[in-house]
């Protein structure tokens, strides 16, 4: 069975643990839509993404944004706008 890994930085992290597998191939947006509400929530914001979202460490949109297709061994990165005060 072909496997990837998402990672979780966050709120996400608290919500969807450090890290996951799941199968692949699989979209970017299919992978989302399985996560729990709470977290997409998260990830969505005004049905736009409102995190940065890395594939092997490179911007998504580099790959197609969120109808990349995810393959065996890619890596994905779920990381929050950081807020400061």
């Amino acid at each position: 069975m072909q496997k990837a890994r998402a990672k979780f930085i966050g709120g996400l992290r608290e919500i969807l643990g450090k890290e996951m597998e799941f199968k692949t191939p699989i979209t970017l947006k299919r992978l989302i839509e399985s996560f729990p509400e709470e977290a997409r929530r998260l990830i969505y914001r005004e049905g736009k993404v409102n995190i940065v979202i890395l594939i092997n460490n490179r911007p998504m949109e580099e790959f197609g944004g969120l109808s990349t297709v995810l393959n065996e061994n890619d890596v994905v990165s779920f990381i929050p706008p950081v807020g400061g005060g």
